[in-house]
C-alpha cells in the first residue's frame, strides 16, 4: 500500500508550472485586484471555470503572497486547486473552494483508515469458521459479572486475523472492535467485559479487547460472531446448557469448529482455578480435554462406558427413537417421591451417545444434563432425582436431575433443543405406589412405547443383588419379562408350598435336585407340621434327623423321635426337641433326611 503522500506527490508532479489548469466548478469568484507594477495586463478576474487564461510572460519579482485561503476539506494540502500562477503578484485569491476533492482521497481518521480494511486481513475478510468461540465465562463469582465475564475467541485459520471491524452480539446488544487486534493462527484472543467498578482487571487478566454492553445471560444465552459486511463467522446458543456458577464452558480441543461449537457436548466445564480465585477456567490459556464425565455414583459395571471403535455423537445429531425411556418410577413407597423418582434411557443406536446437552422435561419442569456422559450403544443410563437421602441408596445412578417431579399421570420427554427424541405420555395409565413401570423388552421402540399396552407393573424387588428393597423395579438393569413367572409347581404328595417356594425332604444323602438347594434352618421350624403325611422324594434306613442350611440363629441340632417312619410318610413330630441320634444334623449322612427349596432364601 502506497502512502498518502506520495500519491498527493505525483498529483502534484503532473501539474503543467505555468498553466492553471484547474477544471474544478468551484464559484470561486476571485476578484484578484493585485497591484503589481509589472508590465502585465492581468486583468484576472478569474470566475474559475477555472480555464484562467492567463498568459502573461512576466518575470516579476514581487512577493506574491497569494494565501489562497482555500479551505477543501478533503485535502491535507492545496491539490484540489492546481492554481500555480507564477507571477509575483499579491493575490488574496480568497478561493472558498470546496469542490470534488473530497472523492479523491479518504483523511484515514474514520472508518476507512487506509492501513487495515485494505490488507486483507481484518475482520471484513474473516469467512465462516475462521474464527469461533472458545471459551465462555457468564456467571462468575469472584467478582460482579460487569467485572469479570470473558470470552476467548480462536482463530482457526493458518494466517494472522485482525479483529478490527468485528461485530460480537448476543440475544439483545452489538458491539464492534474498533481497535487493532491481531490473532495469530491457532492462538486465542481474550475480551473481557469493560469493568463498572475500580477494580480494573478481577482476575489479574491482560485481555486482547475490552467491550462494553453485552452481559452474558445466566440462564444462557446466543453469541455470534459477524464481520463488518454483516456476515456470519460463528454462533453459539448455550441458552439450553444450563450456565455454570463460578466456572467457564470450554471448547474442548477435539471439537474446535464451526459446527461442533454449537454443540453442548462440545464443552465441558472449567477445571483449573483462575490465578488465586475460585472461578475456575482457562482465559487465554489452551483448553484442556474434556474428561469422560460418568455421572455421580457411576458405577462401571453399568456398561455405561465409550467403545473406542464407535463414532461418538451428541445430543444434537439425534432423531426421534435414537435414545428410549424404557422404566421409570413415579410414585415410590418406602419414601417420598424426591427421595425415590428414577428414570431409565436406552441409547437404541449402534453408536456411542455424549448425553451432555440432553433435555429432561415434563409439564411442570425441565433439566439439562450438564456432565459428558456417554453410552455404548444398547446400554442402559440411570438418572435419579437429586437428593440428599435417597431411597434405595445401593442403586447407583449416572446422573442426577432436578426440577422434573414425575406426576402419577404426567407426560415425560427428552430431547435436544426443540427435537423430542422420545416421549412418553402416561396420563392414563395406571400407576401403582411403589411398583415402576417398564418396557416390555420386546417393545424397546420410541413408536410403541407411548400405549400402555407396551408397558409392565414392575413384579421383581428393587435389588443390586446383595440389597434388596420393597418398591418393585428393575432400575439401570436389563427389563424382565413382562409376565411375571407362576409359583413353583409343587408334588402335592412330596411338597410343601410356603411363600411361593416349594420344599421337600430327600433322603438321598443330601443331594438336592437341579434347581433346588439346601433351605434355612428357621424355615423347618415353620413348616415341619405341614409334612406330616407327606412322602420323601428318597428312602431313608432310619435315621431321622434333617440336614439343613446352618444359620447364625441355630440352637440345636434338628430331628425327629428315632421311631420315625424311614419309609415315609412323615409322621408326626417336633423338630425342635431333636432326636436322639441327631447329634451334628449339619454333617451329611446317607441316613438323614435334607431339607431342599426351590429358591433362593425368601
Amino acid at each position: 500500500m502506497r502512502s498518502l503522500g506520495f500519491m498527493v506527490f505525483l498529483l502534484l508532479a503532473g501539474c503543467p508550472p505555468t498553466k492553471d489548469t484547474d477544471t474544478d466548478v468551484d464559484t470561486d469568484t476571485d476578484a484578484d485586484t493585485d497591484t503589481d507594477t509589472g508590465t502585465d495586463t492581468d486583468t484576472d478576474t478569474d470566475s474559475d471555470t477555472d480555464t484562467d487564461t492567463d498568459t502573461d510572460t512576466d518575470t516579476d519579482t514581487d512577493t506574491d503572497t497569494d494565501t489562497d485561503a482555500d479551505t477543501d476539506t478533503a485535502h491535507t494540502g492545496e491539490t484540489g486547486d492546481s492554481d500555480v500562477d507564477t507571477d509575483a503578484d499579491s493575490d488574496t485569491d480568497t478561493d472558498n473552494d470546496t469542490s470534488v476533492d473530497t472523492a479523491i482521497w479518504h483523511t484515514g481518521a474514520t472508518a476507512h483508515t487506509g492501513m487495515f480494511d485494505h490488507t486483507g486481513m481484518s475482520a471484513v475478510n474473516i469467512g465462516r469458521g475462521e474464527l469461533i468461540f472458545n471459551e465462555i465465562h457468564a456467571d462468575p463469582i469472584s467478582c460482579s459479572d460487569n467485572d469479570a465475564e470473558y470470552i476467548e475467541l480462536l482463530n482457526t485459520t493458518n494466517r494472522t486475523l485482525n479483529l478490527y471491524g468485528l461485530l460480537i452480539s448476543d440475544n439483545s446488544t452489538q458491539v464492534r472492535i474498533n481497535q487493532l487486534v491481531e490473532v495469530d493462527p491457532g492462538e486465542v484472543a481474550l475480551g473481557v467485559r469493560r469493568p463498572t467498578t475500580t477494580d480494573e482487571r478481577c482476575f489479574g487478566l491482560t485481555p486482547d479487547f475490552r467491550y462494553n454492553s453485552i452481559q452474558l445471560g445466566n440462564g444462557g444465552d446466543t453469541l455470534a460472531l459477524s464481520n463488518d459486511l454483516g456476515q456470519n463467522i460463528d454462533m453459539v446458543d448455550f441458552s439450553w446448557w444450563g450456565v455454570l456458577s463460578g466456572a467457564s464452558w470450554s471448547l474442548d480441543p477435539d471439537y474446535q469448529d464451526s459446527k461442533l461449537n454449537n454443540q453442548a457436548s462440545s464443552w465441558c466445564p472449567g477445571t483449573t482455578p483462575i490465578g488465586s480465585f475460585a472461578d475456575l477456567g482457562t482465559p487465554g490459556e489452551p483448553n484442556l480435554e474434556c474428561p469422560i464425565h460418568t455421572g455421580e455414583g457411576f458405577d462401571t459395571d453399568t456398561g455405561v462406558l465409550i467403545d473406542s471403535g464407535s463414532d461418538l455423537l451428541g445430543v444434537d445429531d439425534l432423531v426421534h427413537g435414537d435414545l428410549v425411556i424404557t422404566e421409570f418410577m413415579a410414585d415410590p413407597d418406602e419414601c417420598a417421591d424426591s427421595e425415590g423418582e428414577y428414570i431409565e434411557i436406552l441409547n437404541n443406536l449402534p453408536n456411542t451417545v455424549n448425553l451432555q446437552g440432553l433435555r429432561i422435561w415434563d409439564s411442570i419442569g425441565s433439566y439439562t444434563v450438564t456432565k459428558r456422559i456417554l453410552v455404548d450403544p444398547g446400554a442402559l443410563v440411570l438418572g435419579r432425582y437429586a437428593s440428599s437421602t435417597y431411597c434405595y441408596k445401593k442403586i447407583k445412578a449416572d446422573f442426577e436431575y432436578s426440577d422434573v417431579v414425575l406426576g402419577n399421570s404426567d407426560v415425560v420427554s427428552i430431547g435436544s433443543g426443540t427435537t423430542i427424541v422420545d416421549m412418553v405420555n402416561y396420563q392414563g395409565f395406571t400407576v401403582k405406589k411403589g411398583v415402576a413401570r417398564f418396557l416390555d423388552p420386546d417393545k424397546l421402540d420410541a413408536m410403541t412405547n407411548n400405549s400402555e399396552d407396551a408397558w409392565c407393573q414392575a413384579w421383581a424387588e428393587i435389588t443390586n443383588g446383595t440389597k434388596t428393597y420393597d418398591d418393585l423395579g428393575s432400575p439401570g438393569e436389563a427389563n424382565p419379562s413382562c409376565e411375571e413367572p407362576p409359583p413353583a409347581t409343587c408334588d402335592p404328595a412330596k411338597d410343601v408350598e410356603y411363600d411361593g417356594i416349594c420344599y421337600y425332604l430327600d433322603g438321598s444323602g443330601g443331594n438336592c435336585e437341579t434347581d433346588f438347594e439346601l433351605a434355612p434352618q428357621s424355615i423347618l421350624q415353620t413348616i415341619a407340621t405341614d409334612f406330616v403325611g407327606k412322602d420323601y422324594k428318597n428312602k431313608i434306613s432310619g435315621n431321622c434327623c434333617v440336614w439343613h442350611r446352618d444359620q447364625a440363629t441355630e440352637m440345636q441340632d434338628w430331628g425327629f423321635s428315632a421311631n420315625c417312619n424311614s419309609a415315609g410318610p412323615f409322621e408326626a413330630g417336633d423338630p425342635s426337641l431333636g432326636g436322639a441320634s441327631c447329634t451334628n444334623a449339619l454333617n451329611t449322612q446317607s441316613d438323614q433326611l435334607t431339607l431342599c427349596m426351590s429358591s433362593s432364601t425368601p
